[in-house]
């Protein structure tokens, strides 16, 4: 079980939670979260990270953007997929990250994602023409991929 300490810094209360070592570097981890209105919410989501950490599905927090994730998934992908195949996976990749590219990556959203293709089906194209459902279609495949 992972171990934590709730504490209160003037009128909100923060927690610290040990996640255990790093699997890659062996140096130890932390999650801090603090705005808590009260010691019960603090203590629920210390137990609920706890939990995530025990389970091995917590997400350390990340501020790289969509569009850096997407470039180093092309430069990964090169080598096993035919010329003609990454050249259009480029293409679908710049008109994402024209569009969403500054994004976080781990807060992008659904609804961010249906922004996408709503904005790519009337503007995405060359001069502001709207793109061929086939061409939003391709962009949502190389996405979707990517994300995987």
């Amino acid at each position: 079980m992972a171990n934590g300490s709730v504490k209160r810094n003037g009128k909100v209360w923060s927690f610290v939670v040990d996640l255990g070592p790093d699997p890659a570097t062996g140096r130890r981890r932390q999650a801090r979260r603090s705005g808590f209105a009260t010691k019960k919410a603090a203590d629920a989501a210390l137990r609920d990270l706890a939990t995530a950490a025990d389970a091995g599905t917590a997400v350390s927090r990340s501020r790289i953007t969509v569009s850096q994730f997407l470039t180093d998934w092309l430069e990964t992908i090169k080598p096993r997929v035919r010329e003609t195949t990454w050249v259009s996976y480029r293409m679908a990749v710049e008109r994402i990250t024209r569009q969403i590219g500054a994004v976080q990556l781990q807060s992008l959203t659904p609804l961010q994602v249906e922004g996408l293709y709503a904005t790519l089906l009337e503007r995405g194209g060359a001069g502001g023409r709207a793109l061929a459902p086939k061409t939003v279609r391709n962009c949502h495949i190389v996405l979707r991929r990517a994300l995987a």
